[in-house]
């Protein structure tokens, strides 16, 4: 499970690499630099640090050029995939890491980002933190121990939000598409 997870973040952070310069880039449609200095107006917090607590990126620290969000959006898929790869410690700090940099791009991303997915896949990302460590690939692909009851319940109620809510949104009293 947590490897799949890896590998589906490190897509996620691959393929955002290709439209993020035109997207959030500094002449993008929807430019992150603009939004950073709106939040560093409008967010009330003497220092960058207490502006993250209400706006966690990094981009704060960063910036948010064209080459810094190539290279996280590289960087990120690149440590996912090393996690997915490696396994082990290694894996479970790495794709954290991995996981900030989508959460980092998420709040900036504005109405690019801001789909049920995209929170889903954080979600998943903050559970697998309680999961047990997965053994490194030399040693096979399951994890070093049985999970908890915990963060196994939270993954399955995960799911079965994400498949409630994907069939809800089809009913036509719901959506207000007749279509459907």
């Amino acid at each position: 499970y947590l490897r799949a997870l890896w590998l589906t973040n490190s897509f996620v952070l691959f393929c955002l690499a290709f439209q993020v310069r035109e997207l959030l880039g500094p002449t993008g449609v929807l430019s992150a630099e603009k939004l950073l200095n709106k939040v560093q107006g409008i967010v009330p917090g003497d220092s960058v640090y207490e502006q993250f607590l209400l706006y966690p990126t990094i981009f704060l620290f960063i910036g948010a050029t064209d080459n810094i969000l190539l290279f996280t959006c590289v960087a990120g898929s690149l440590l996912s995939f090393l996690a997915t790869i490696i396994g082990g410690t290694f894996g479970k700090i790495s794709s954290t890491i991995s996981a900030f940099i989508l959460l980092s791009v998420i709040v900036i991303g504005g109405d690019f980002c801001q789909f049920p997915w995209d929170f889903l896949l954080l979600e998943a990302h903050f559970i697998a933190l309680f999961l047990p460590v997965v053994k490194p690939i030399k040693n096979g692909i399951g994890a070093e121990r049985e999970p908890s009851e915990i963060p196994l319940f939270a993954t399955h109620f995960l799911l079965f939000r994400f498949m409630w809510a994907m069939g809800i949104e089809k009913l036509p009293f719901i959506n207000g598409e007749e279509e459907w």
